[in-house]
């Protein structure tokens, strides 16, 4: 009798060890605090399976990604030129999601294009709208340009969103291996005249960046030297630190003291491949952050996109292989937050001063030429 007493005992004891553990787990996910230290300590998604985030009708949100990871869309609301305007046109939206798939804005991706005889377009500045759509516009572009020759009116007719439609919100992505895909028709470049298209990916095995391929269909009638893809909005971050080969350069020691150029900034400030670390696989990443101590604040009060309370360092990658010798990573620089085209001085000042603004790696474009743009909770 006795030994059944202590048998009984035991098993209560265990029973309580149990619930108290299913407790304590379960207030540790309700606050999100086993997730995040998980997630930070490792630098990988907390849970085990990412789930993809799309929309499911053509009335949902226009953004893709993964939960626990980083998403990519386009706006459904238009930045009007003025101060004050929410979420620029002629630009993606990157952000990154909680372990509940909430998304949460922390940059833009611009496109900018130089042509063979050196016109200039930029995509926010020409407000270029982003149509999203699958990979059989792809095929069925290619197959067009093979019969019918990329300077014939079929072929321009085919680019042309107005005439041929592109596919609807919930048949854009494709989904294949673990990896998504949406194709983004951009509307004609006002001076080079390019329709190009770009393909932006995400791959499971790596839940934290996006893979961004640059397409021109027109190569031979309208060349074009440069593609270039540019993070738009560091000061949102107040990003000053990159972290080169053997330095970090700061934003106040690139741009302190000089002269402020047009819209109030500073003038781009390029590294060249020798300055850029290559690691021990052949890859090539730079990354950026914020050089203030304590939790990220934002400037721009309670309703501004923010990073929440966990800072990350945002990053371009070139994997082996895909990088030629005149790669570099560029940067500019504000004081002050860009108050639209129409008053680009007079907006607000960023706390701690100068930090960069566009952010970017750049090189000579070549048909399908890929970027990798992400963030990290660790120094890459």
């Amino acid at each position: 009798m006795k030994r059944f007493f202590c048998c009984l005992l035991f098993i209560i004891i265990i029973l309580l060890l149990v619930v108290g553990c299913q407790r304590l787990v379960h207030r540790g996910q309700q606050s999100g605090w086993v997730q995040r230290a998980v997630s930070r300590i490792t630098n990988q998604p907390a849970i085990n399976q990412s789930e993809w985030i799309q929309p499911l009708s053509d009335n949902d949100n226009p953004l893709w990604g993964l939960r626990d990871g980083i998403v990519f869309g386009i706006s459904s609301t238009e930045m009007d030129y003025k101060p004050g305007g929410v979420w620029a046109q002629g630009l993606l939206r990157i952000g990154w999601t909680d372990q509940t798939g909430q998304s949460h804005f922390f940059n833009y991706l611009g496109v900018s294009l130089l042509s063979a005889d050196n016109k200039y377009d930029a995509s926010e500045q020409e407000r270029i709208e982003f149509y999203p759509d699958n990979l059989q516009f792809v095929a069925d572009l290619d197959q067009l340009i093979n019969q019918k020759g990329e300077a014939s009116q079929e072929v321009l007719n085919f680019l042309d969103p107005g005439q041929n439609k592109p596919a609807g919100l919930a048949s854009a992505a494709e989904i294949r291996d673990d990896v998504l895909r949406v194709v983004f028709r951009l509307s004609e470049f006002d001076n080079t005249k390019a329709k190009i298209y770009l393909i932006v990916e995400i791959d499971k095995k790596a839940p934290r960046e996006i893979k961004i391929s640059s397409y021109n269909p027109l190569e031979k009638t309208k060349s074009l030297k440069y593609i270039n893809i540019s993070a738009t909005y560091g000061n949102l971050g107040r990003l000053r630190n990159l972290y080169l080969k053997d330095r970090i350069a700061n934003a106040e020691d690139l741009f302190g003291g000089q002269q402020l150029g047009s819209w109030c900034f500073y003038p781009y400030v390029s590294f060249g491949l020798d300055s850029l670390r290559i690691a021990a696989d052949g890859s090539i990443t730079v990354s950026s952050d914020n050089d203030e101590s304590g939790p990220w604040v934002s400037d721009l009060g309670s309703g501004a996109p923010y990073y929440d309370e966990l800072k990350f360092y945002q990053y371009w990658r070139k994997y082996p292989g895909t990088y030629k010798d005149d790669l570099a990573v560029r940067v500019n620089g504000r004081e002050n937050y860009f108050g639209g085209f129409i008053n680009p001085c007079g907006s607000k000042r960023l706390t701690a001063g100068v930090a960069y603004e566009n952010f970017e790696m750049s090189e000579k474009f070549y048909q399908g030429q890929p970027f990798w743009f992400g963030y990290s909770y660790l120094q890459l």
